[in-house]
C-alpha cells in the first residue's frame, strides 16, 4: 500500500548572518529551535568567525544548522528541524490563504496549486473549484 504525507502548512524561516549577529552583538534571540553551541566573534569589529548552530532532535542528538537553512517547525511533537536551501526551495511552497480551505470532501490534495486528486479513482481534478464540494467522481457518475 502506498501512502502520500499529508499536507500540513509548518512555519519556516531562514536563518540569515544577520541573525547570528544580532544574537551575539545584540542578545537578539535566535530563531525558535536554533541552539548555539559556542562562537568565536570579535564584538568591537562586527566579526563573526565562527558561530557552532544546532537544533535538538527527538532522538537526543543535534542537527547542524548552517546561514542560508531553513528552520521548519513545531513539528507534532514540537520539534525544530534545518532543511538545506536547496531541499526546502524542491519540496515546500508558500502557502496562500486560499491553499489553506479544506479539501473537498473524497479529495486529497498534493499540494501543487488548485490539484486535487480523487480517493476512489486516483484521478486528477487540476481545475476543481475548492469551494464547489459536490463534485463526484468520474467513476461513480458512470
Amino acid at each position: 500500500m502506498k501512502y502520500i504525507k499529508k499536507p500540513i502548512p509548518i512555519e519556516a524561516v531562514q536563518l540569515t548572518q544577520q541573525m547570528i549577529c544580532d544574537y551575539l552583538f545584540e542578545r537578539i534571540p535566535l530563531p525558535t529551535g536554533v541552539h548555539c553551541g559556542g562562537a568565536s566573534y570579535h564584538k568591537e569589529r562586527g566579526e563573526v568567525h565562527k558561530a557552532e548552530l544546532y537544533c535538538d532532535t527527538l532522538e537526543n542528538s543535534r542537527l547542524k544548522v548552517e546561514v542560508g537553512c531553513w528552520i521548519l517547525g513545531p513539528g507534532a511533537r514540537g520539534e525544530y528541524w534545518p532543511v538545506q536551501d536547496d531541499v526546502f526551495r524542491e519540496t515546500y511552497e508558500p502557502v496562500t490563504s486560499q491553499e489553506t480551505r479544506a479539501v473537498p470532501e473524497g479529495h486529497f490534495w498534493r499540494g501543487e496549486i488548485n490539484s486535487f486528486y480523487c480517493k476512489n479513482c486516483g484521478g486528477h481534478y487540476d481545475q476543481h473549484n475548492r469551494t464547489d464540494e459536490a463534485v463526484l467522481c468520474p467513476s461513480q457518475n458512470r
